[in-house]
């Protein structure tokens, strides 16, 4: 791993509230934060509901956008912007891996049927520091 992917998965870890953007159906983009696991990949994987607005978007298109800042704005905080693709994950094994007791206060178990894990694959990832009139770029297979 390069010095800058250390970067970002650094701040993918501090800052796991990130903004994740689909496009509805109708080709609009839909903004709402989630609650990230990041992967020495830099792979995110988030619980939600299979009835949820975003798994619908994701079934009708998987490009997606992340946006991870600070949670505390301060001049010198870095932030990470990530465009890639995401899948709707319902394999029993990698749902009881990812399985956290906090999820309880949504699904019943890791069985629960409506109970799915999203993983975002980014293709291209941007770092911002400020002070730096452009980010670093990178572009993963």
């Amino acid at each position: 791993m390069n010095a800058l992917a250390r970067r970002i998965l650094a701040v993918l870890r501090q800052q796991p509230v990130v903004g994740f953007a689909t496009v509805s159906e109708a080709g609009r983009p839909w903004l709402r934060w989630v609650t990230v696991v990041a992967g020495p990949d830099l792979s995110l994987r988030f619980a939600t509901s299979l009835k949820s607005r975003k798994v619908a978007h994701l079934r009708h298109n998987p490009a997606v956008h992340i946006l991870s800042g600070p949670g505390q704005w301060t001049a010198d905080a870095p932030f990470v912007q990530a465009a890639g693709r995401a899948a709707i994950i319902t394999d029993a094994q990698a749902k009881q891996d990812f399985w956290r007791p906090a999820l309880g206060r949504y699904w019943s178990d890791a069985g629960d049927p409506d109970y799915c894990v999203i993983q975002v694959t980014p293709s291209h990832v941007e770092f911002y520091s400020f002070g730096n009139q452009q980010p670093e770029v990178l572009d993963l297979p």
